[in-house]
């Protein structure tokens, strides 16, 4: 069974980002990368709200933000079963940071400020294929196994 959803335009990507310059900024760039619908949370607390409720493609986050910080999100996330994949964007990224998140099974890569749109850009298309493909993969496992349970049964 092929599905021919278009993994960007199907997508939600949540900003969580406490400056409103560069959350309008990330919206730009990922409505331009033809991500369909994108959210944002003015911090981690609402951020993690927002997460609660579903739906969520890819969250995109900064680390230096008041309450939960960015770091607090991603080890939060990487508590869930199948969190959504975290990709931290931040002026304050070194690699002792750096390999903290990477304890996180959430945090799926970073980008120091500033950095380049097209690079970014591709970066999530890349990790929205991949979620799409791996959805895909399972609601086919789940065709086949209706088809086994209703031809063999």
């Amino acid at each position: 069974m092929t599905d021919s959803r278009d993994p960007f335009s199907d997508a939600t990507v949540l900003v969580v980002d406490n400056d409103p310059g560069v959350t309008i900024v990330l919206q730009h760039v990922l409505r331009l990368a033809g991500v369909g619908a994108v959210e944002t949370a003015p911090d981690g607390a609402a951020g993690l709200a927002r997460l609660a409720e579903g739906g969520v493609a890819l969250v995109i986050c900064d680390l230096d933000m008041p309450g939960v910080s960015g770091e607090d999100l991603v080890a939060k996330l990487g508590e869930e079963l199948e969190p959504p994949p975290v990709v931290v964007v931040s002026a304050f990224l070194d690699q002792r940071i750096r390999d903290r998140l990477g304890e996180s099974k959430a945090f799926a890569g970073s980008f120091s400020k500033p950095f380049d749109i097209a690079e970014f850009s591709e970066f999530v298309r890349d990790i929205l294929r991949r979620g799409a493909d791996d959805e895909r993969e399972v609601n086919s496992d789940r065709d086949e196994v209706r088809e086994m349970e209703g031809g063999w049964f």
